[in-house]
Protein backbone atom coordinates (compact mmCIF):
# COMPACT_ATOMS: atom_id res chain seq x y z
CA UNK A 1 0.00 0.00 0.00
CA UNK A 2 2.97 2.72 -0.30
CA UNK A 3 1.55 3.84 -3.61
CA UNK A 4 -2.31 4.44 -2.56
CA UNK A 5 -3.33 3.93 -6.69
CA UNK A 6 -2.69 0.30 -6.13
CA UNK A 7 -6.02 0.38 -3.63
CA UNK A 8 -7.91 -1.38 -5.83
CA UNK A 9 -5.84 -4.16 -6.61
CA UNK A 10 -5.69 -5.13 -3.18
CA UNK A 11 -9.49 -4.51 -2.78
CA UNK A 12 -10.61 -6.73 -5.58
CA UNK A 13 -8.32 -9.50 -4.41
CA UNK A 14 -9.38 -9.70 -0.98
CA UNK A 15 -12.81 -8.87 -1.16
CA UNK A 16 -13.81 -12.73 -2.47
CA UNK A 17 -11.56 -14.14 -0.21
CA UNK A 18 -13.23 -12.02 2.68
CA UNK A 19 -16.41 -13.29 1.93
CA UNK A 20 -15.45 -16.81 1.44
CA UNK A 21 -13.69 -17.26 4.81
CA UNK A 22 -17.17 -15.06 6.58
CA UNK A 23 -19.35 -17.64 4.78
CA UNK A 24 -17.89 -20.55 5.34
CA UNK A 25 -17.33 -19.90 9.26
CA UNK A 26 -21.08 -18.38 9.77
CA UNK A 27 -22.33 -22.14 8.09
CA UNK A 28 -19.86 -23.92 9.71
CA UNK A 29 -20.82 -22.78 13.39
CA UNK A 30 -24.25 -22.81 12.58
CA UNK A 31 -23.89 -26.81 11.45
CA UNK A 32 -21.94 -27.29 14.77
CA UNK A 33 -23.85 -25.20 17.35
CA UNK A 34 -27.34 -25.04 16.02
CA UNK A 35 -29.46 -21.49 16.10
CA UNK A 36 -30.09 -21.24 19.76
CA UNK A 37 -26.32 -21.15 20.71
CA UNK A 38 -24.67 -19.48 17.66
CA UNK A 39 -25.40 -15.69 19.40
CA UNK A 40 -23.96 -17.02 23.10
CA UNK A 41 -21.10 -18.50 22.24
CA UNK A 42 -17.39 -17.47 22.88
CA UNK A 43 -14.44 -16.34 20.04
CA UNK A 44 -13.02 -19.84 21.45
CA UNK A 45 -15.93 -21.60 21.18
CA UNK A 46 -16.66 -20.16 17.80
CA UNK A 47 -13.05 -21.57 16.89
CA UNK A 48 -13.42 -25.21 18.28
CA UNK A 49 -17.09 -25.33 16.58
CA UNK A 50 -14.81 -24.42 12.83
CA UNK A 51 -12.09 -27.23 13.76
CA UNK A 52 -13.32 -29.55 16.84
CA UNK A 53 -11.07 -31.15 19.53
CA UNK A 54 -9.38 -34.23 19.68
CA UNK A 55 -8.42 -36.29 22.55
CA UNK A 56 -5.09 -34.42 22.39
CA UNK A 57 -6.58 -31.48 22.34
CA UNK A 58 -6.78 -29.00 19.35
CA UNK A 59 -5.61 -30.06 15.48
CA UNK A 60 -2.74 -28.05 13.80
CA UNK A 61 -5.70 -26.55 11.74
CA UNK A 62 -7.04 -25.15 14.83
CA UNK A 63 -3.98 -23.41 15.91
CA UNK A 64 -3.33 -22.34 12.43
CA UNK A 65 -6.80 -20.78 12.48
CA UNK A 66 -6.11 -19.35 15.96
CA UNK A 67 -2.77 -17.05 14.61
CA UNK A 68 -4.56 -16.30 11.13
CA UNK A 69 -7.66 -14.90 13.45
CA UNK A 70 -4.45 -13.27 15.74
CA UNK A 71 -2.87 -11.69 12.79
CA UNK A 72 -6.63 -10.41 11.23
CA UNK A 73 -7.46 -8.11 14.37
CA UNK A 74 -4.07 -7.13 14.92
CA UNK A 75 -3.86 -6.15 11.45
CA UNK A 76 -7.05 -4.46 11.19
CA UNK A 77 -6.89 -2.66 14.60
CA UNK A 78 -3.52 -1.20 13.89
CA UNK A 79 -4.56 -0.02 10.22
CA UNK A 80 -8.06 1.50 11.82
CA UNK A 81 -6.08 3.47 15.47
CA UNK A 82 -3.59 4.51 12.69
CA UNK A 83 -5.60 6.59 10.13
CA UNK A 84 -7.99 7.62 13.56
CA UNK A 85 -5.24 8.94 15.17
CA UNK A 86 -3.65 10.10 12.47
CA UNK A 87 -7.20 12.25 11.62
CA UNK A 88 -6.67 13.37 14.90
CA UNK A 89 -3.63 14.94 15.10
CA UNK A 90 -4.77 16.71 11.11
CA UNK A 91 -7.69 18.34 12.85
CA UNK A 92 -6.17 19.96 16.32
CA UNK A 93 -2.80 20.76 14.61
CA UNK A 94 -2.68 20.63 11.26
CA UNK A 95 0.28 22.65 11.16
CA UNK A 96 3.29 20.89 13.04
CA UNK A 97 1.57 17.19 11.59
CA UNK A 98 3.84 16.66 9.06
CA UNK A 99 6.68 18.39 10.83
CA UNK A 100 9.40 15.82 12.31
CA UNK A 101 10.50 16.20 15.67
CA UNK A 102 9.88 15.27 19.25
CA UNK A 103 6.66 17.28 19.56
CA UNK A 104 5.09 15.56 16.89
CA UNK A 105 6.26 12.27 17.81
CA UNK A 106 4.41 13.48 21.51
CA UNK A 107 1.19 14.97 19.74
CA UNK A 108 1.09 10.93 18.21
CA UNK A 109 1.67 9.12 21.38
CA UNK A 110 -0.32 11.24 22.94
CA UNK A 111 -3.52 10.88 20.75
CA UNK A 112 -2.71 7.01 20.74
CA UNK A 113 -2.78 6.84 24.15
CA UNK A 114 -5.86 8.94 24.57
CA UNK A 115 -8.18 6.69 22.17
CA UNK A 116 -7.00 3.74 23.82
CA UNK A 117 -8.20 5.18 26.96
CA UNK A 118 -11.73 5.93 25.80
CA UNK A 119 -12.32 2.87 23.75
CA UNK A 120 -10.95 0.93 26.97
CA UNK A 121 -13.37 2.60 29.07
CA UNK A 122 -16.12 2.59 27.07
CA UNK A 123 -15.67 -1.35 27.29
CA UNK A 124 -15.74 -0.87 30.81
CA UNK A 125 -18.63 1.12 31.23
CA UNK A 126 -20.96 0.12 28.45
CA UNK A 127 -22.66 -2.86 29.47
CA UNK A 128 -23.88 -5.66 27.04
CA UNK A 129 -27.20 -4.71 25.96
CA UNK A 130 -29.58 -7.04 26.40
CA UNK A 131 -32.51 -5.28 24.71
CA UNK A 132 -30.90 -5.07 21.68
CA UNK A 133 -30.75 -0.76 21.58
CA UNK A 134 -27.47 -0.62 21.05
CA UNK A 135 -26.64 -2.78 18.13
CA UNK A 136 -29.62 -0.93 16.00
CA UNK A 137 -27.88 2.56 17.18
CA UNK A 138 -24.42 1.26 15.88
CA UNK A 139 -26.19 0.11 13.07
CA UNK A 140 -27.78 3.75 12.20
CA UNK A 141 -24.04 5.24 12.64
CA UNK A 142 -22.35 2.38 10.33
CA UNK A 143 -24.98 2.85 7.54
CA UNK A 144 -24.86 7.09 8.18
CA UNK A 145 -20.77 7.19 8.28
CA UNK A 146 -19.77 4.17 5.60
CA UNK A 147 -22.82 4.78 2.60
CA UNK A 148 -24.49 8.54 3.37
CA UNK A 149 -21.79 10.35 4.75
CA UNK A 150 -19.45 9.53 1.29
CA UNK A 151 -21.89 10.04 -0.92
CA UNK A 152 -22.33 13.90 0.30
CA UNK A 153 -18.78 14.33 0.18
CA UNK A 154 -18.73 13.23 -3.28
CA UNK A 155 -21.17 15.59 -4.07
CA UNK A 156 -19.83 18.14 -2.06
CA UNK A 157 -16.48 17.75 -3.64
CA UNK A 158 -17.88 17.85 -7.06
CA UNK A 159 -20.01 21.08 -6.55
CA UNK A 160 -16.55 22.67 -4.97
CA UNK A 161 -15.06 21.64 -8.43
CA UNK A 162 -17.75 22.64 -10.65
CA UNK A 163 -18.44 19.15 -12.10
CA UNK A 164 -22.01 18.32 -10.99
CA UNK A 165 -23.11 18.92 -14.40
CA UNK A 166 -21.17 15.75 -15.96
CA UNK A 167 -21.99 13.45 -13.32
CA UNK A 168 -24.35 10.49 -15.27
CA UNK A 169 -27.63 9.66 -14.93
CA UNK A 170 -26.57 6.00 -14.00
CA UNK A 171 -24.58 7.76 -11.38
CA UNK A 172 -27.45 9.58 -9.65
CA UNK A 173 -29.63 7.08 -10.13
CA UNK A 174 -27.34 4.49 -8.18
CA UNK A 175 -26.91 7.66 -5.50
CA UNK A 176 -30.31 7.50 -5.21
CA UNK A 177 -31.34 4.00 -4.44
CA UNK A 178 -28.46 4.23 -1.65
CA UNK A 179 -29.62 7.18 -0.29
CA UNK A 180 -33.00 5.29 0.14
CA UNK A 181 -32.43 2.25 1.25
CA UNK A 182 -30.00 3.50 3.57
CA UNK A 183 -32.64 5.70 5.14
CA UNK A 184 -35.30 3.10 5.23
CA UNK A 185 -33.04 0.88 7.63
CA UNK A 186 -32.11 4.09 9.49
CA UNK A 187 -36.05 5.17 10.09
CA UNK A 188 -36.81 0.83 10.49
CA UNK A 189 -34.43 0.86 13.44
CA UNK A 190 -35.30 4.49 14.59
CA UNK A 191 -39.06 2.86 14.79
CA UNK A 192 -37.36 -0.27 16.72
CA UNK A 193 -35.39 1.37 19.12
CA UNK A 194 -38.51 3.38 20.01
CA UNK A 195 -40.49 0.75 20.35
CA UNK A 196 -38.29 -1.08 22.40
CA UNK A 197 -37.71 2.40 24.77
CA UNK A 198 -41.45 2.49 24.94
CA UNK A 199 -41.76 -1.49 26.35
CA UNK A 200 -38.53 -1.86 28.31
CA UNK A 201 -37.43 -5.35 28.66
CA UNK A 202 -36.04 -7.41 31.31
CA UNK A 203 -32.38 -5.68 31.60
CA UNK A 204 -31.12 -7.38 34.55
CA UNK A 205 -28.99 -10.17 32.92
CA UNK A 206 -27.18 -7.21 31.05
CA UNK A 207 -23.65 -8.31 32.30
CA UNK A 208 -20.09 -6.02 30.88
CA UNK A 209 -17.96 -9.22 28.43
CA UNK A 210 -14.84 -6.96 29.59
CA UNK A 211 -14.45 -7.71 32.78
CA UNK A 212 -16.31 -11.18 32.52
CA UNK A 213 -13.12 -11.83 30.02
CA UNK A 214 -10.97 -10.26 32.45
CA UNK A 215 -12.24 -12.23 35.66
CA UNK A 216 -11.90 -15.32 32.96
CA UNK A 217 -8.75 -14.92 32.28
CA UNK A 218 -7.80 -14.19 36.14
CA UNK A 219 -9.68 -16.81 37.37
CA UNK A 220 -6.82 -19.82 38.00
CA UNK A 221 -4.75 -17.31 39.70
CA UNK A 222 -5.52 -15.87 43.17
CA UNK A 223 -5.96 -12.21 41.11
CA UNK A 224 -9.53 -10.78 42.34
CA UNK A 225 -10.73 -7.58 40.92
CA UNK A 226 -13.52 -6.85 43.41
Amino acid sequence: MKDPREFPKANYWSTPVIIFVALATATTQYYFLGEDRVSEDSVGEVLTSIFGKTKKGRTAAAYVGVVCFTVHMIGCCVIKSVILVRSCQLLFNPVSANKGGWRTRLEWFGFSILILTLAFGLTIVVKQDASGILPKVLGVLVISLIILLPILLHLWCCKKRRTLASVPWYEWALIAFLCIVGLVVIAINFVQIGVQVANPSDVGGAENTTLNSFSTITDCSSFSIN
